[in-house]
């Protein structure tokens, strides 16, 4: 069921529109990350735009955005009764995850003050990192599931959330950390 489903999504998806989807969420993370005003480019940037030290770290965020934008699609393809999570392994991604929450809307659902538009874009960006969200994978980021901080788990937490579950199909993203641990290297053997 499902590789037929991703099948028909990729074809009735254009590569372009999840290319432009990925662009967005890296410009939200960028944006996040190193903007303390003016994420619309309103004017041309000025060092008071900019944030003094950034707060979260880029490097893992162009990856899983690339796979947040790809799996969009399907996502919103999921008939009823079938289920389709992605499980976060890289902690550091909470600007992804928080970006991908603000496109779809979830975020502005559960935190009114970060609705879509102008003012919840400055809000996102102004405020990164968040109290009472975070700047990682938190379980206060809606639509996005947490595997509990740890170091290396997401793998057996992904092959546990399908083993009871055939309707359910769970990616996991694992962090580079993760490649360090002996749940990944031995899940190669």
């Amino acid at each position: 069921m499902w590789a037929d489903l991703a099948r028909r999504t990729n074809r009735l998806v254009p590569d372009a529109s999840v290319a432009a989807v990925a662009d967005a969420l890296d410009y939200l993370c960028l944006a996040q990350l190193y903007l303390h005003d003016n994420p619309l480019l309103a004017r041309p940037l000025a060092p008071a735009d900019i944030k003094p030290r950034p707060a979260g770290h880029w490097g893992v965020c162009p990856p899983v955005n690339r796979m947040l934008a790809a799996l969009g699609p399907l996502q919103a393809a999921v008939p009823d009764g079938y289920e389709l999570h992605v499980l976060h392994g890289a902690g550091h991604a909470g600007p992804s995850a928080l970006a991908h929450a603000y496109l779809t809307g979830r975020l502005g659902h559960a935190h009114p003050d970060l609705r879509q538009g102008e003012a919840g874009l400055r809000e996102l960006v102004a405020g990164f990192p968040r109290a009472d969200i975070g700047g990682e994978i938190t379980p206060m980021i809606p639509g996005h599931l947490h595997t509990g901080g740890q170091l290396g788990p997401a793998l057996a937490i992904g092959q546990g959330t399908v083993l009871d579950a055939p309707h359910r199909l769970s990616v996991v993203l694992i962090g580079d950390g993760e490649c360090e641990t002996g749940t990944t290297a031995t899940s190669s053997s």
